[in-house]
Order: structure tokens, then sequence, then C-alpha cells
């Protein structure tokens, strides 16, 4: 019978040393990839320009209360506050009406408008503000927000946009691990050396109203799944600069509370095009960070299946080694518990399926779906 030693050759020794070096590599990737951790600056300032706040909300009741609260508690209150309701079918509208907000509904897309760019651009056109804050339902604000985002923006760069800090509550919103960390290094917003970003981040965005209007917008970006990084796109075309922060302190959210199967069609909808659009260093860093994470369990297994206790105090070492590098970086990102980090395997092998999921539905333009609606590739509805 063929066995796994027949497969590999009895010399398994420079196996080890070669997957040592890629283990050590795969460290110092991580390291490089998240070497600074950007917050939001906490500061006292002062603006008289007019702040617009546009959220684009879908079905999105359990979710508004939350942030509405938190905008009216903010030091420095947003001049208008605009509820897009993007077609729900539970009583978002009538709920942010009820607190007191602008509520405008729209009930279909023009043709050609993907995600939730249309909502995005109907907010922005009736808005008055001098600087628009678009907001997703899920975020929630510190009361010093508003007040730190317009203090980060005062200077030359009139664009920010944060990365919240993601508040976990079940268990399985553990599984999203991998992706908050890839989420955050892939777009250069920890790497070390200020690489070129690829995009924003959707849940919050602080443009100004010229900016806006000088790069078209959301009409700009209509048919684009992933809105906030083709914005950057747009951006770094026209060579407007922009800043981006973590939001630990600042901005949170909770992604994806109604259940598994609305964080894998969130994550599905969002992860293969992020990866075609980063750029080639700091994917080369993401895919050795993905490799080394996972050769301490995969070959790690072998070793013990092959009585190998050399090879498995070895990739034990580095097993133990990788959980110490998540749990340094996870923690600037939401509140991961120690239970995860020690069971990282699961999150990885989850984040490897989606991504494979995603990348096949990309590649042959299969549509996505999202709250209950098909969202095309560019393929077939």
């Amino acid at each position: 019978m063929m066995n796994i030693e027949n497969v590999l050759g009895k010399d398994f020794r420079p196996m080890l040393v070669f997957n040592a070096i890629v283990m050590v590599l795969g460290l110092a990737a991580s390291i490089l990839l998240f070497f600074r951790f950007p917050v939001l600056p906490k500061k006292r300032f002062f603006s008289s320009a007019r702040v617009s706040v546009i959220i684009p909300a879908r079905n999105e009741e359990f979710n508004l209360p939350g942030l509405l609260t938190d905008l009216a508690a903010q030091r420095r209150p947003a001049d208008e506050i605009i509820v897009v309701d993007d077609g729900s079918a539970d009583g978002t509208a009538r709920l942010a009406s009820a607190m007191g907000v602008r509520v405008i509904s729209i009930t279909d897309k023009p043709a050609g408008w993907n995600g939730k760019s249309f909502a995005c651009q109907t907010g922005a056109q009736a808005s008055t503000g001098d600087w628009l804050l678009f907001l997703d339902a899920d975020v929630r604000l510190h009361p010093d927000a508003i007040e730190s985002l317009l203090a980060a923006a005062s200077g030359t760069v009139n664009v920010v946009s944060v990365q919240p800090y993601h508040q976990l509550l079940k268990p399985y919103e553990h599984l999203s691990l991998f992706f908050n960390l890839i989420q955050a290094g892939a777009n250069g917003l920890t790497a070390v050396g200020h690489p070129q970003h690829i995009g924003l981040f959707g849940p919050l965005i602080l443009i100004s109203q010229s900016i806006y209007r000088s790069i078209g917008g959301h009409e700009g970006v209509c048919s684009e799944l992933i809105e906030d990084l083709a914005l950057g796109t747009r951006l770094n075309r026209s060579h407007i600069p922009y800043l981006l922060y973590l939001g630990n302190g600042t901005v949170a959210y909770r992604m994806y509370p109604a259940g598994i199967r609305l964080l894998s069609q969130g994550w599905i909808k969002n992860v293969a095009i992020g990866a075609l659009k980063t750029k080639l260093p700091l994917f080369a860093a993401v895919f050795g960070l993905i490799l080394a994470c996972a050769t301490p369990l995969l070959y790690g297994s072998i070793a013990l299946f092959q009585g190998d206790w050399i090879g498995v105090m070895v990739y034990a070492a580095f097993y133990l080694a990788w959980v110490v590098e998540l749990a340094r970086v996870s923690r600037r990102l939401g509140n991961f518990r120690w239970w995860s980090i020690a069971m990282y395997p699961l999150p990885l092998l989850y984040f490897l399926g989606i991504f494979c999921l995603s990348f096949f539905r990309r590649l042959f333009r299969l549509p996505v779906v999202w709250k209950n609606r098909k969202i095309s590739q560019g393929g077939k509805k």
C-alpha cells in the first residue's frame, strides 16, 4: 500500500528545512505588511464648513438606530443627515423618519448601476454640504468622530477613509479574521514604506464636495461592484491624495450579524475583486503570509503521522509563532478572542474556500447575491 513516506521520500529533512525557510519568510512578510497602525487621531477642531452625512441603507432597520444615535451625540454634529432607502423590505425608511432625519426612497436602479453606488449618488445630489460623509448603516461612532475626521482632512488632503474596528459578538463572526487582516494589509494601510493605496474603505468615506464632483462621483463608478476601490482608482488616476486610517477607538462596526450565510455572501462579493486590484509587492506579501500560515498545519500533520517528532516540534513552534503574530495584528483590527487566534486554521480554511468561490464567480462573470438582490459582474443577471 502506498503511504505518505513513499510519496514524499524517506529523507524528509530537506523538506523540513525548506518549509522552515518558507515560514520564516512568511513571518517576515507579515511584519512588513503590518508594520504600522495609523489610527484616526482624536483632536479638538473647529470648522464652519457644512457636513452632509449620507447613509445608503437596504434592510437596515436593525443597524440604523445605533448609527443615528451616535450621530446625534457628536460633539461636532453633522449639518444634515440623509438616509437613502435602497428598496428596503423592512421598516428602514419608517424608522429613519421617526428619528428625525431626511429620507429619500429609491425603488429601481437605472440600467448599468451596480451595488450601492446609485443610493450614494442620489444622496450626494440631494446634499448641501461642503463635505460629504458616506457611512454604512452598521458603523458606530465615538462622539469625537466627525471632529476628528474634519481635523484629519483640514490640510492639503481632502479625502479621508477609515477601516472600522470590527466588533464581534458571535463565534461564527470570528471566521472574518483573515479577511480583516488582508483588507488592511493588501490596501497598504499598515505596510512599511507607505505604498500607494488601491482604494478607499466603503464603510466610511469623507470627501469634499468639489473633489467628489471632479472625479464624477459615484456615477463615475456606477458599474463597479466594489465602488470604494473604484473611487480610489479614480483618485489615484487624478493624482488626488487621500488618507486611510484604522478606526480603533473612534469608528467601529459589526459586520454581518444576521448569520454565516450573509457573512459568506458579503465576502464572496468583495474578496476576489480586491485581490485582482492589489499591487504586486503587497500581493506577494499576502500570498507568503497565507502560505506560511498553512504550512505548520499541513506538514505538522504529516510529521505527526510519520512519527517525525523533530518535525512535529519544529512545526508546533512555528504554529505558536503564528498565534503570537496573528494576536499582535488582530487586536488592532477587532476584538478577536484568544480562542479564535489559537484555532486560526478554521478561519484560514474558511478564507481559502470563500476566496476560491469568489474567484470562480468572478472568472466566469457569475452574479453574486447580496441582501436578496442579484448583482451582475458583467455577465448575465
